[in-house]
């Protein structure tokens, strides 16, 4: 018979054979052992937990920067729309509800809204068309796009030549497309349903803009430019 080799079977051996103290229940030996186990382990799963926040948290600070920098430029856009009302369309304005004239303030449309209701809260949309492919039973299809940038930013510690001082060489390319946001879909003169354009599809070209800096080193901080 072939015999089996027991050598990496020993710790584990070794610790279901653990003797308890005298007069102390093995089981509870065993159960000491394993709580001492997951209280080790608890600072490990701290640790990792930390990990990951550091560096979600940062992104999730940036998209919020950003959903509230992109709803003050709406909400001013649209309070530059009401105060250039004619006469007529401030009377028409006034006649909304006060949940419709809250809506438009902030920026934001709703199913029931009239075709002026939508222009003047988000202005003239990137197209509109009466066939669309996808959304076939709607008598009209509004697209809405937003500007997409994205930067990449090179940073290098050189030695100036000219004058011998620690400096930071910063390269900027900067990207400004124009993707899509959203569908307005129109059904018998007011709107239907708002959906999100998942896609992210690029109208038209992008522009890219490049910059560059030389930056002293001062206190081991480069000096920004003001």
């Amino acid at each position: 018979m072939k015999k089996t080799n027991l050598k990496f079977f020993i710790p584990y051996a070794r610790w279901r054979r653990m003797r308890a103290l005298p007069g102390q229940n093995p089981v509870a030996c065993h159960g000491i052992l394993g709580r001492g186990l997951v209280l080790g382990g608890i600072p490990l799963i701290f640790s990792i937990l930390i990990f990951f926040l550091s560096f979600s948290l940062p992104s999730l600070a940036k998209k919020k920067k950003e959903t509230e920098e992109a709803k003050s430029s709406s909400s001013i856009v649209v309070g530059s729309r009401l105060d250039n009302l004619s006469a007529e369309d401030k009377r028409k304005f006034e006649a909304l509800s006060d949940d419709q004239q809250k809506a438009i303030r902030n920026g934001k449309i709703q199913k029931g809204f009239n075709e002026w209701m939508v222009e003047l809260t988000l202005g003239r949309p990137y197209y509109a068309t009466e066939h669309h492919p996808v959304f076939v039973d709607y008598e009209q299809v509004w697209l809405y796009a937003k500007p997409e940038i994205k930067n990449d930013v090179q940073e290098e510690r050189i030695i100036d030549f000219q004058t011998n001082w620690p400096t930071l060489h910063r390269k900027t390319r900067t990207q400004k497309c124009l993707v899509g946001d959203f569908f307005v879909l129109w059904d018998r003169g007011v709107v239907d349903d708002i959906v999100s354009e998942k896609e992210r599809k690029v109208f038209g070209s992008c522009t890219v803009e490049t910059s560059e800096a030389f930056l002293p080193i001062v206190d081991g901080k480069p000096v920004e430019p003001k």
